[in-house]
């Protein structure tokens, strides 16, 4: 598994934690969020948060279990438009 750290003006955040698949189920979600949360302490953070999708329940799950919770809501929405040619002329 592996989890990135990031620490700003006392806030720390997890920025992306990630667990094998064939590894999942066994806790190491949960041992990546507290030695993430406790690396944030021991650098001087006041607070801590995570950005996640809401339709991914199992990190949701994950997070809330480890004792975040919801601060807001925010819809983002993603628009793909076509590419042009990288042919040289």
């Amino acid at each position: 598994g592996m989890v990135t750290i990031s620490l700003k003006q006392g806030v720390g955040q997890i920025g992306l934690i990630s667990v094998c698949e064939h590894q999942r189920g066994r806790g190491l979600g949960r041992l990546l969020i507290a030695a993430a949360d406790r690396w944030m302490s021991e650098h001087g953070a006041h607070s801590a948060q995570v950005i996640t999708q809401r339709h991914n329940k199992a990190a949701c799950r994950l997070y809330e279990q480890a004792g975040y919770q919801i601060e807001r809501l925010e819809y983002f929405y993603h628009f793909w438009v076509a590419g042009h040619s990288l042919s040289k002329c």
